[in-house]
């Protein structure tokens, strides 16, 4: 388990997150949390956006 709310991610997105998450382009939100549920920042965007773009 990698994020400690694994239970709230939507089955059919939970190997995407994991798969975007070991290419270093998702990440959590911090205390072990993914957080599908919440809100993005622009940051959180911007850096998605710089890495795909590099990608």
């Amino acid at each position: 388990m990698l994020f400690a709310d694994e239970a709230s991610i939507a089955g059919y997105a939970k190997d995407f997150v994991y798969q975007l998450n070991a290419g270093g382009i998702l990440g959590g939100v911090g205390n072990d949390l993914f957080d599908p549920s919440g809100v993005t920042t622009r940051a959180a965007a911007a850096k998605v956006l710089s890495i795909l773009l590099n990608y």
